[in-house]
């Protein structure tokens, strides 16, 4: 079976080749799975990117409509303090003592 050296040589050549395609079979595979994790991560991600899109939508739409609200307050909360203050400055003008005219002699 084995007369030479050459021979060794072969099965050795033979013995490491066959390692090396198992190294590199199982290389593939956890390359293979890397990608499959990182292809999950990316949806996850995406997923994620637009449940956070839709959320600052809802929010921007709600702060939009309270907004539109709040305008409204405004305009009525600056009419009823100009009410007020033209009351008080009326009440103030009504109360001020009225300058007596007195005749000198």
């Amino acid at each position: 079976m084995i007369e030479s050296s050459k021979d060794i040589l072969y099965v050795v050549l033979a013995f490491v080749a066959l390692w090396v395609a198992v190294f590199l079979c199982w290389t593939l595979y956890y390359v293979g799975r890397l990608i499959k994790n990182a292809n999950e991560v990316i949806e996850e991600v995406r997923e994620y990117g637009g449940r956070l899109d839709e959320a600052v939508r809802t929010i921007r739409d709600r702060m939009e409509t309270m907004a539109g609200g709040m305008a409204v307050v405004a305009s009525g909360i600056t009419k009823v303090v100009g009410k007020a203050i033209e009351k008080k400055f009326m009440a103030d003008e009504d109360e001020k003592p009225k300058r007596r005219t007195t005749k000198k002699k």
